[in-house]
Order: structure tokens, then C-alpha cells, then sequence
């Protein structure tokens, strides 16, 4: 009894969940190759002093601390060969996603309460980011441009498998109790 209850729950998942979640994922990362053009334009130009950023309200600045602490211990308890970097790699994703979410905050075909929760991700990634680059402005801009080609090509061979770990790790990098796993994934 309790193993037809599995399956039948099992059959349910895969024929009514599962197409469902491969739609949204298929959606979505459509319409994150629709904007890659315009991902290329934005990460040009969005190099910025952290310290010229207002943080304007205290919520944000308190994900951006929780968001600098999970990555610090997830780079510590890595015991990483190179810790620098490590923070070089999770800064440019934590930029590139950034961006990615500041593009879906300002898509109208998003509700309200999801666009405001991408402009929150957007900004405190974005200052995160810039808080843990170990390096100068300027390398920092030469990397972002490497890590926009990098994206350019994913949406160049249409590989929706590489854009959706690309979106899960940048998803896993908001949750805090998916940060550690988060920057281990980014380094294999």
C-alpha cells in the first residue's frame, strides 16, 4: 500500500510538477538569452566604487553583511589553495548576477513583488561583490568583460543546461544556507 502511495506520488510529480518547472526554467532562461545583448552593454559599464554606492536602506546593508560573511566562511572552511582567488571568482559571479537580476527587475512581464525582489538581489550582489575583489578597479572591469563573453558564448551555442546551473548558483548565492555549496559549484 505505502509503495503505490510512492509511485502514484512519484507519477503525479513527473507528469503534472516536472514539465512544469522544465517550462519555467525553459521561460526563463529564454528570456535571459533574449537579453544577453543587452547584458553585454550593462556589464561594460558597470563598474563602480562600492563607496560611491548609498546603501538606502538598512535591510540591504544587513543582507550585504550576511551575504560577505557567508562567503568568507564558505571560502574558509573550503581551505582553498588560493583563497584570493576564490573571492575573484565568487566577486565576478556575484557581479554578473547582479546584473542579470537588475535586468529582471526592470521586466514588466514580472509581477511587482518579483521585481523588487530582484532590485534588492541586484544592488546587495553588486556591493558585495565589489567589497571582496581582490584587485584594482580596472582589473576588476577587465575580468567582468572576460565574464561577459563567457556569457555571450553560453547564449551563442543556445546551452540551456550551462544557463541554468548559471541561474541556480546565482539563486544559491542569495540563500544562506546555500552559499558554501554555492561557491564550491563555481569552482569545479
Amino acid at each position: 500500500m505505502q509503495a503505490d502511495n510512492i509511485s502514484l506520488s512519484l507519477a503525479v510529480t513527473v507528469r503534472y510538477i516536472a514539465p512544469t518547472i522544465h517550462d519555467e526554467i525553459r521561460m526563463c532562461t529564454s528570456s535571459i538569452f533574449r537579453r544577453m545583448a543587452a547584458v553585454a552593454m550593462i556589464m561594460a559599464g558597470c563598474v563602480f566604487s562600492a563607496s560611491s554606492q548609498t546603501i538606502t536602506n538598512s535591510d540591504q546593508a544587513s543582507r550585504v553583511v550576511e551575504l560577505l560573511n557567508n562567503v568568507k566562511t564558505a571560502v574558509q572552511t573550503g581551505r582553498y589553495a588560493n583563497p584570493t582567488e576564490v573571492y575573484k571568482i565568487v566577486s565576478i559571479r556575484l557581479a554578473v548576477c547582479a546584473v542579470v537580476y537588475g535586468m529582471l527587475s526592470k521586466d514588466p512581464n514580472v509581477e511587482q513583488s518579483k521585481r523588487t525582489g530582484y532590485t534588492m538581489a541586484s544592488n546587495v550582489m553588486y556591493r558585495a561583490s565589489t567589497a571582496i575583489f581582490p584587485g584594482t578597479t580596472a582589473s576588476f572591469k577587465e575580468s567582468l568583460l572576460k565574464a561577459r563573453d563567457e556569457l555571450l558564448q553560453i547564449r551563442a551555442r543556445s546551452d540551456n543546461k550551462a544557463m541554468f546551473y548559471f541561474l541556480r548558483n546565482c539563486k544559491d548565492l542569495t540563500d544562506p544556507m546555500s552559499v558554501e555549496g554555492a561557491v564550491r559549484e563555481l569552482l569545479l
